[in-house]
């Protein structure tokens, strides 16, 4: 009955035929590659040919982040650890074995974006011990930058090809 709605034909609820699903994958990880630390990409850039205001705006920035990572440690990063790998868990074994696609999807969002986050958490764990300012600074999120987008570049051709496969297996079967 909803099928056939409008509504309905908009949201499909086997994601890897529905263009949405492609469309929010992608704003997902541009968003995650747009953004290290608090940090742009465009700010960085600059920070990269010297200039020593965006070099402050970059040290306001990061800080204000490292700070609220600061306050993550001791049993409140064992509890999210432990949320986290239980949910995962959970979306993993629903989804690969009991062959559910939403469940699949959800997992391509969000099993990529907690190993970026536990990145960006070392990284800041990084940057408030070395306490790090301007150029070296700068360069540390650069390379943050360029590991994040060589790690999701993969991701997103895995979760794409992952996703013809299934709608390949879905019309053979």
């Amino acid at each position: 009955m909803f099928e056939n709605t409008l509504l309905g034909r908009l949201i499909e609820f086997d994601p890897f035929t529905n263009i949405w699903f492609y469309i929010t994958l992608y704003t997902y990880w541009s968003y995650m590659s747009f953004r290290i630390l608090g940090v742009d990409r465009y700010t960085l850039h600059q920070a990269k040919q010297g200039n020593l205001e965006t070099l402050y705006k970059i040290e306001v920035l990061s800080n204000f982040y490292c700070s609220s990572i600061k306050n993550v440690k001791g049993s409140h990063l064992v509890r999210m650890v432990a949320i986290t790998s239980f949910l995962m868990g959970v979306l993993l074994t629903y989804g690969f074995y009991y062959q559910s696609h939403l469940s699949q999807a959800i997992s391509f969002f969000f099993f990529p974006w907690a190993g970026l986050h536990a990145l960006s958490h070392v990284t800041a764990r990084k940057i408030l011990e070395q306490k790090l300012k301007g150029a070296a600074l700068a360069l540390i999120l650069r390379r943050q930058l360029l590991i994040t987008r060589l790690f999701s570049l993969p991701i997103l051709v895995f979760c794409v090809l992952w996703g013809f496969v299934q709608i390949v297996k879905g019309y053979y079967s």
